[in-house]
């Protein structure tokens, strides 16, 4: 009895220690995950410079975006100048879905829009009248 007792302890002791190790390695994995996400995270300076501005990006540009084909890229171009880029989604130029997948990729800058082409007055000419 006592051999058996002996024999179930230092089993129960092995096992112990066998899941220690395994969760120092389970941990060591875990801390080495984490190191290599931080290393891998964009920084946000650079997040913000590699934002697409509605207001200056090419059609092929916005057809990068997730979502946007060409028929949304047209209607983008063809809906400037933005002033925030919610107005996607209030001027109904894109569907909520597909602004939310783009949304966090995008910025719709101030001022960088091209100025809307002038038209020129139309003069119309009347014939002169004689004295």
């Amino acid at each position: 009895m006592k051999t058996v007792i002996a024999i179930a302890a230092l089993f129960l002791a092995l096992n112990i220690t066998a899941s220690a190790q395994g969760y120092k390695k389970e941990t060591a994995k875990a801390k080495q995950k984490v190191e290599a996400a931080k290393e891998a995270a964009p920084k946000k300076d650079a997040v913000k410079a590699e934002l697409l501005d509605l207001n200056t990006a090419t059609v092929a540009q916005l057809e990068a975006l997730p979502g946007i084909g060409k028929a949304y890229a047209s209607k983008i171009v063809a809906g400037r100048p933005y002033k925030m880029k919610s107005e996607l989604v209030s001027k109904n130029i894109v569907p909520k879905g597909t602004y939310e997948k783009c949304a966090a990729l995008i910025i719709a800058k101030q001022g960088t829009a091209p100025a809307p082409p002038v038209k020129a007055p139309v003069v119309k000419k009347t014939p002169a009248t004689t004295k």
